[in-house]
């Protein structure tokens, strides 16, 4: 086969494979759940999320307390362990999913643990959320030393502020928000 035809055989082949996907149903909806909890512990909203995904909680550390969770609007499933999280934060603890594992440690062995890693070059790139991450921040023209030593002080109770000198970037772990 020549160059044309490869190309013919490839473009026939993708816009096959569009009009097939436009053609199918999107798929079953995703379930929602609905948060009514108020002043319940800590353990009962825990088991109604693992109840109602399917997912196996593992507590890395005693947790009691009662708190408060309600949502007004239905949350899909993939986003109600960020709802729970949210909620969690303030009694210092964090729950990370691993595969189909939630892990509740506290905030401060959660930032240490594995969590996402992202490339920052602009806060715009950061979405307001209690997720705990570990953002890289490239840095050009600038000594990244003497920027921990001006943010140093911002950094709020459990972040984790660290220097590369070979990189010349800052690593931050932090929940989201705080990255931003």
């Amino acid at each position: 086969m020549n160059r044309a035809e490869v190309v013919a055989v490839l473009l026939f082949a993708a816009s096959t494979a569009a009009w097939a996907q436009e053609g199918e149903p999107a798929g079953p909806e995703e379930k929602v759940l609905q948060f009514n909890f108020r002043d319940a512990s800590i353990d009962t909203v825990l088991e109604y999320l693992s109840q109602q995904t399917g997912m196996a909680v593992v507590k890395k550390v005693p947790i009691s307390g009662k708190i408060t969770a309600v949502s007004a609007e239905k949350i899909p499933v993939s986003q109600a362990l960020a709802f729970v999280n949210s909620v969690l934060i303030d009694q210092q603890v964090a729950a990370i999913q691993v595969g189909n594992i939630i892990k509740v440690l506290s905030l401060e062995q959660a930032l240490k643990e594995n969590h996402d890693i992202v490339v920052v070059r602009s806060p715009d790139e950061v979405e307001m959320s209690d997720r705990i991450l570990t953002a890289i921040i490239p840095l050009e023209f600038i000594d990244p030393a003497e920027v921990k030593k001006e943010l140093g002080t911002l950094i709020v109770d459990n972040g984790i502020l660290l220097v590369n000198t070979k990189a010349n970037a800052l690593v931050l772990s932090d929940t989201a928000t705080n990255v931003k």
